[in-house]
């Protein structure tokens, strides 16, 4: 399973290894967790010393959209709705890590299953 973009394209700006002002996260599988290690720059700041909440919710997205090829019969996905809830800011300065996993719970009602996504 691949978990990174391998096209002559690679224009994404969390994932895109050809994109001047990208990210460049690099994403891989362990013990079936998506992760990515991400070194924030000093141009990420929203204020002096936090990483501005854009950033921290394009990472998520990014890392949270490739939990999709941990299901069953795994495929690419896109994001339909993101909601972010910010416990505390993201200091600027230390290498973060991203980790995703997926849940899957019944849905109300026993109709089907939601499929939940987690990330720290």
């Amino acid at each position: 399973m691949e978990l990174n973009d391998t096209t002559d394209y690679q224009r994404c700006f969390v994932c895109g290894q050809r994109n001047p002002y990208g990210l460049h996260l690099v994403f891989r599988l362990e013990n079936n967790t998506i992760v990515a290690d991400f070194q924030p720059r000093e141009e990420h700041q929203g204020f002096p010393g936090v990483i501005h909440g854009g950033i921290v919710a394009a990472v998520l997205d990014e890392a949270l959209g490739r939990t999709s090829m941990l299901a069953e019969k795994p495929e690419w996905s896109m994001t339909g709705r993101l909601e972010v809830h910010y416990r505390r800011y993201v200091p600027f300065g230390p290498l973060l890590r991203i980790r995703c996993i997926i849940r899957i719970r019944k849905a109300p009602g026993g109709a089907g299953l939601w499929k939940t996504h987690s990330s720290r």
